[in-house]
């Protein structure tokens, strides 16, 4: 899901490449820097092979210093960017998903943690 592969028009064979949840509504994501980063900003772009996929439009984000952000998204197959104050971490989680509508399949293509080494 974090790999570059940009292609979120379809599903299945390369380069279609996405993290599904499967129909699993407590589904999370969680990335590990393996040291402390700052970070700012965070982009989120979702697989959009419709009618077959829905989408989120909304997630929330729990950084590993205790602070949560919760980020609302729209049905697009473009890169959505968010910003928030700085914060120190080494691993956040992506969870509480809330699809846009009831189809069984929303799935992320890319998330991106923008930001420095501390």
């Amino acid at each position: 899901a974090i790999d570059g592969v940009w292609a979120n028009d379809d599903h299945g064979a390369y380069p279609y490449q996405s993290w599904g949840i499967n129909q699993q509504d407590d589904a999370a994501l969680t990335i590990d820097f393996g040291r402390e980063i700052v970070t700012d900003m965070i982009s989120i772009t979702l697989r959009c092979d419709f009618p077959h996929d829905t989408w989120w439009n909304q997630v929330s984000m729990s950084f590993d210093d205790g602070s949560e952000a919760v980020f609302e998204t729209v049905k697009t197959d473009a890169r959505q960017v968010f910003k928030f104050e700085a914060k120190t971490i080494t691993s956040l989680t992506m969870h509480s998903l809330i699809k846009g509508e009831p189809e069984p399949f929303p799935a992320l293509t890319q998330l991106e943690v923008f930001g420095t080494n501390k």
